[in-house]
C-alpha cells in the first residue's frame, strides 16, 4: 500500500504495518504505487518526480522469514514514457502499462523486459486503470463505468465496473 504519510507500506495478516524502503531515489521523489511481481521477486514502480510520473523496476529484498521488506535500486525501464498511471504484470517477463508518450492520450504498452520491446495496444477512450495477467486478456477500467477487455487486437466492453483487477 502507498500513504500519503508514511509511504510505501505492507500491511500483514495480523494488522500491523511495516514501512518498505526503497533505496536510490532521487530525493524529492514518491512511490505512487507498487505491483510486485508474481513470483514476488520484483517490484514495478510508478514513482513522480515533479510533474513527470515513470515506471521504474526494482528487486524485493527479505531480511528473513517475517523481516524487513526493501526494494533495492530501482532502474527505469522505458524512458519514452512521459506519463505512467498503472502497472500490471502480464507475464513474467513483461507488463502492461497505462501511460502515454509525450503530450499524447494515454493507452496501453505491453512491455517486454527481458527483449526490450514495447508494443502500444491503443486504449478505450478515457482509461483509468489496467489489470493484467499471465494467459489472460489485459482489462482497463474506463471513466464511464465500463471494464474492457483486449481480445482479438482490439478493446472490447466486457462489464460494468470500474477497477479490474486479476488475483495475485
Amino acid at each position: 500500500m502507498v500513504d500519503a504519510e508514511e509511504g510505501l507500506g505492507l500491511v500483514r495478516p495480523d494488522g500491523t504495518r511495516s514501512n518498505i524502503r526503497v533505496s536510490g531515489l532521487e530525493p524529492r521523489a514518491r512511490v505512487r504505487s507498487a505491483t510486485p511481481s508474481r513470483d514476488g521477486t520484483r517490484a514495478a514502480l510508478v514513482v513522480q518526480s515533479g510533474p513527470r510520473t515513470s515506471l521504474l523496476l526494482g528487486r524485493i529484498v527479505r531480511s528473513g522469514p517475517g523481516g524487513e521488506i526493501s526494494i533495492d535500486e530501482p532502474i527505469r525501464i522505458e524512458s519514452r514514457l512521459t506519463e505512467v498511471v498503472d502497472v500490471g504484470w502480464s507475464g513474467a517477463d513483461s507488463v502492461a502499462v497505462l501511460g502515454s508518450i509525450e503530450a499524447g492520450s494515454l493507452e496501453v504498452f505491453d512491455i517486454d523486459l527481458a527483449r526490450g520491446s514495447v508494443a502500444a495496444l491503443g486504449a478505450p477512450e478515457a482509461p483509468v486503470s489496467i489489470a493484467a495477467a499471465p494467459g489472460l486478456p489485459m482489462l482497463v477500467g474506463g471513466a464511464d463505468g465500463q471494464v474492457y477487455e483486449f481480445t482479438a487486437g482490439s478493446w472490447r466492453s466486457r462489464v460494468n465496473g470500474t477497477a479490474p483487477a486479476y488475483p495475485n
